[in-house]
């Protein structure tokens, strides 16, 4: 049977357990064959049949839609709909999930058309992709730079790759001792903590926890800034104690579940997303309890909390290797790709900072790969980099 036929089945939930078994192998092969059935299944959900779904002329649409891409003949913006979703822009859709590419969200049509120039030629070796890397800090301040190809190890902890594993029981504690990972602007780093909750640090994040946590109380962490995805140790599994992040006024308390939290120092709001579980988030005498798929934003300034309901891989994708950008505007994808580049980007228009963009891009992309797709659809008329600089013209 062909994986069309199953992928068919299976967004009708008709899959055997034999064609299960094949469905999951072949989404474990990569990243992008989630991400397209992800999209299959989003389209799946906004009421499109799941067979006039797999009957869009795919192959076609990408090889149509490339050409468009490499041609240097003047074409015109591809225009997206929100919820009609029609046969073209459905491919096109899945060709940015596929191939990494960045699309200008143009809701009203316009009549002038968009040239494509080569791609410059410019020199990137200062600005170089982010990679696995972060500062331990252990409790006599010591500080020991650790990553995948950098061992580290001593009575509490084990630098595992790309991972730093935390021994679940130290009998020599007799008081508890806190260590700090930060990781730097052009970094990501996984954690184990020592009662067996994960947790994948984002570019430009710290994190303050306990090298082992005390039997009978409440497990609290820091999140002093930055972003960090957590899969927390049920409390089954831990005495029955609560697990509590902290970050500045805002404690999110969970059992056992998986959230996303977004803290960075230079913007205004704190974003706590849930994916699984249930979590609570206080604020002082506020609390607004969350159920999957649901976000709280808290406002810094005043301390209101409002909640959204969001596509919870948008928010959580960053830590598999991809970004992924639902109607982001230049300034925002922007502020994304400078910590994860550690660059810094200059506009010398203001105008082009709202533009807005939908699209997927990998985290091993180069920042020409970046910067070409942006300038391609005439956002930019060019762009310099200069030291760590992005200067957009």
């Amino acid at each position: 049977m062909k994986i069309k036929e199953i992928i068919l089945k299976k967004l009708r939930n008709k899959l055997s357990k034999e064609e299960e078994s094949i469905f999951q192998n072949w989404i474990k092969k990569s990243n992008e064959n989630l991400m397209l059935y992800e999209l299959l299944l989003q389209l799946k959900n906004e009421g499109q049949d799941a067979h006039e779904i797999l009957e869009l002329d795919i192959e076609a649409a990408w090889e149509m839609v490339k050409k468009k891409i490499r041609s240097k003949h003047k074409i015109k913006p591809i225009p997206f709909y929100k919820r009609k979703i029609i046969r073209y822009a459905a491919a096109v859709l899945i060709l940015i999930l596929i191939n990494g590419y960045l699309f200008r969200l143009n809701i009203i049509n316009k009549s002038n058309d968009t040239t494509v120039d080569d791609y410059p030629i410019i020199n990137t070796e200062i600005i170089q992709t982010g990679s696995s890397k972060a500062i331990l800090t252990l409790h006599d301040g010591t500080n020991i730079p650790i990553g995948k190809d950098i061992s580290f190890q001593n009575e509490d902890a084990r630098n595992v790759g790309e991972l730093l594993v935390y021994n679940k029981e130290n009998p020599n504690k007799n008081s508890v001792e806190y260590n700090y990972l930060t990781v730097p602007r052009g970094g990501q780093y996984q954690l184990d903590l020592s009662d067996g909750t994960k947790v994948w640090l984002n570019s430009e994040s710290q994190i303050k926890y306990p090298v082992v946590f005390e039997a009978t109380k409440s497990r609290k962490v820091e999140l002093i800034y930055g972003e960090a995805y957590f899969e927390v140790s049920p409390s089954s599994q831990n005495n029955g104690v609560k697990f509590i992040v902290h970050n500045q006024n805002q404690d999110i308390e969970v059992l056992g579940t998986k959230f996303n939290l977004k803290a960075y120092k230079d913007e205004t709001t704190i974003h706590t997303t849930l994916v699984e579980g249930v979590v609570m988030v206080k604020v002082n005498d506020n609390q607004q309890k969350l159920i999957p798929n649901q976000q709280s934003i808290l406002d810094k300034d005043n301390n209101n909390i409002a909640i959204k309901t969001v596509d919870v891989y948008n928010e959580i994708s960053w830590k598999d290797g991809v970004f992924v950008f639902d109607s982001k505007s230049l300034q925002e994808i922007m502020k994304v790709m400078s910590r994860w580049y550690d660059m810094e980007v200059i506009f010398m228009n203001d105008e082009v900072k709202d533009e807005q963009f939908i699209g997927v891009l990998r985290k091993n992309r180069d920042i020409e790969t970046v910067l070409s797709s942006v300038k391609n659809f005439g956002t930019i008329t060019d762009y310099t980099i200069s030291g760590k600089n992005v200067i957009l013209k």
